[in-house]
């Protein structure tokens, strides 16, 4: 690498490297993903499911004090059980890659640390 690399990288900003170290765990993820797509069936189907059975099997058997739908109730509800969801998956991806060794990978190289969290999320 010359000094002319150096410096071009250097006048760019840290939010710069921030998001473009980000990006990169980003389509780390996406490439896990590609590789196990049944992730994405489960991520994705888990919220559908849940909805659909606590709206209509669940649903018809509460009652709401006041008179209320229960489906006004319910779908905060599942928005979030489903980010609770969302951060334990992507806490326990991170552990998973601290156990296998890749966060000291990551630690070594010239990266945002808040990248590694933020492109899980």
């Amino acid at each position: 690498m010359s000094a002319l690399d150096l410096t071009v990288h250097s006048s760019r900003g840290r939010l710069f490297w921030m998001l473009a170290d980000c990006g990169n765990i980003v389509r780390r993820g996406l490439l896990h993903y590609r590789r196990q797509p049944v992730n994405i069936a489960w991520q994705l189907g888990f919220p559908i499911l849940s909805v659909l059975l606590y709206g209509y099997v669940f649903g018809s058997a509460m009652k709401v004090p006041g008179g209320g739908d229960y489906k006004d109730f319910l779908m905060p509800g599942m928005f979030v059980m489903t980010m609770a969801f969302g951060f334990i998956n992507t806490a326990t991806l991170v552990v998973y890659d601290s156990t296998k060794g890749v966060i000291d990978r990551f630690r070594s190289m010239p990266m945002a640390s808040s990248a590694v969290v933020a492109g899980r999320g």
